[in-house]
């Protein structure tokens, strides 16, 4: 296999590592942009990863940026949201970890919404090791930074709705260790931009790829009708 084929694909497997966390985001920013919010400060919700500690913080603001003791329906006009993620999980032959932190404002929630603007930055790190006692044992370590930057979201959100506009930036780095020394590193930088379609265009290093948001779907290239 050429060097080229092999970057390629490798590209396009990074690709889909981070279309399916940022389904796990986007997923995330729904369940909570329409869930009922409770008292502030302390809102604990489960995180679906088995066996792991995580915490959810959720402040409540009014137009004047004076702190609430609870939501208000009409008068909440943002939420300053703080997630913690961690977990691990050991199965035959493999082991893995995760731990996310995510700082995160929803905006625009003041009388009768019909919208919700989010801005946030997170990091992330993911460890997943391979190991045989016949074959050496295999390590990818994957680390990353986010950028949440003006992504409305309609509310309510329904089935058929998505993302209005802004974009989603991350940073990830990828190193590859075999017995503990580290053989390959990887650096991308992924952008992801929303125009209110089930299409979002995700951009990973200059390639362009097409998120199907509706069927979780990821192809090469700009959607039949672009570019």
């Amino acid at each position: 296999m050429s060097e080229q084929i092999r970057k390629h694909q490798g590209r396009f497997g990074l690709a889909i590592a981070i279309t399916l966390s940022l389904m796990f985001l986007l997923a995330a920013l729904s369940l909570v942009s329409n869930a009922p919010p409770a008292a502030a400060d302390t809102v604990p919700t489960p995180i679906y990863v088995s066996g792991s500690s995580d915490r959810l913080f959720v402040t409540f603001f009014d137009a004047d940026s004076v702190q609430q003791d609870a939501f208000d329906s009409l008068l909440t006009a943002s939420m300053h949201i703080i997630v913690d993620v961690s977990g691990e999980r050991d199965r035959p032959n493999w082991s893995g970890s995760v731990e996310r932190h995510r700082d995160m404002w929803v905006t625009g929630l003041e009388g009768e919404e019909t919208e919700r603007t989010w801005n946030g930055t997170g990091d992330h790190s993911v460890l997943r090791s391979r190991h045989a006692d016949t074959l050496p044992t295999r390590t990818y370590d994957m680390t990353g930074s986010s950028t949440i930057d003006d992504v409305v979201i309609p509310h309510p959100r329904t089935e058929d709705s998505w993302p209005l506009s802004g974009t989603i930036t991350r940073e990830v780095h990828v190193a590859v260790l075999k017995d503990g020394e580290v053989v390959r590193e990887v650096d991308r930088t992924v952008v992801v931009v929303f125009d209110g379609t089930q299409y979002a265009e995700m951009t990973v290093n200059g390639e362009i790829f097409t998120i199907d948001l509706a069927e979780r779907r990821l192809r090469r290239g700009y959607r039949h009708g672009q570019g």
